[in-house]
């Protein structure tokens, strides 16, 4: 599901066996992103015919703006990537109350910098985000992104079970941001750039 260039709230929605699930791009206004209570789970992408899929499809959303928040939402068993977010400029992410980013086919929750210019900013947690049994990173910052991740007192990140090999982490950092000293929950990291200090005793997934 496509959103033109005014429609910067989704509520209350369900977005399910399509294939590009949910793509907002304000890059161009700078306008803002609300994603409240939606689930977009099950996208299978588009292929092309070297095999590859057409980005973003297959993903549960696909994010573009400079101040994004996502409240009480879900994307999980996607084909791809449960949330991929890139910025413009110095970007705000804001993820609210409670986050499920389970058994996606590739990362759970992707940072990264699909424009020119290296993404800036911060990543801010107040809630709970799980993220899990994904088939590559749980969460993962990819090279050229800056963004720092502070997780409030009180709230948690929890990145457990992911990746099926010994490149794949639950949290990957390979930009030049910094997390906060608490609120971290996972069992490895990897990643070229700094790593936040994990608690290592994961709960069992959430049903």
């Amino acid at each position: 599901m496509r959103t033109d260039a005014d429609a910067a709230l989704l509520s209350s929605r369900i977005v399910q066996d399509n294939a590009e699930g949910i793509d907002v791009d304000k890059r161009s206004t700078g306008n803002k992103i609300s994603i409240n209570q939606v689930r977009s789970n099950n996208n299978v992408g588009l292929k092309k015919s070297n095999g590859d899929f057409r980005p973003p499809f297959g993903s549960g959303m696909t994010l573009y703006g400079e101040e994004i928040t996502v409240k009480d939402s879900e994307a999980s068993s996607n084909q791809r990537i449960g949330i991929i977010i890139d910025g413009v400029g110095t970007t705000t992410v804001d993820l609210k109350g409670s986050i499920a980013l389970r058994y996606n086919g590739a990362n759970g929750l992707a940072i990264d910098n699909i424009n020119p210019d290296d993404l800036d900013g911060t990543l801010n947690v107040d809630g709970v985000v799980n993220i899990y049994e994904n088939g590559s990173n749980g969460f993962s910052l990819l090279s050229g992104t800056n963004l720092n991740v502070e997780v409030k007192k009180g709230s948690s990140l929890i990145a457990c079970q992911n990746g099926d090999n010994n490149r794949e982490k639950d949290i990957r950092n390979d930009g030049g941001g910094t997390f906060s000293d608490d609120g971290f929950i996972c069992d490895d990291t990897r990643g070229s750039g700094t790593r936040p200090n994990c608690e290592d005793d994961c709960p069992a997934c959430p049903v």
